[in-house]
């Protein structure tokens, strides 16, 4: 039982320094999610392409970087999920937006 926590995709490559926006049409064949807000697209398949994220669905807060991934800047969002399993989320290293 994950406690019903869920997370949004994300694709956001290394080196992001323009912070993170949802795309609804996605890019480059990703899909709808989580991206670097420069505009740039990402194979995150390979290794240290992207960076982790845990993303809450309808975060409208934004997103913030929280030491090692991304998350809703929402503080209830950052609450501890209490172990849940998380979707593959891809944001850059270094992203400092």
């Amino acid at each position: 039982d994950n406690g019903g926590t869920d997370f949004d995709p994300c694709y956001v490559h290394t080196d992001c320094e323009t912070g993170v926006e949802w795309v609804d049409e996605g890019r480059n064949g990703g899909g709808q999610g989580w991206y670097c807000s420069d505009g740039q697209t990402v194979d995150c398949s390979q290794d240290g392409a992207c960076d982790a994220c845990q993303i809450t669905p309808n975060c409208t807060a934004g997103a913030t970087w929280d030491q090692d991934k991304w998350m809703c800047a929402s503080a209830s969002a950052q609450s501890d999920n209490g172990g849940t399993d998380f979707d593959p989320c891809y944001v850059h290293t270094d992203c400092e937006t």
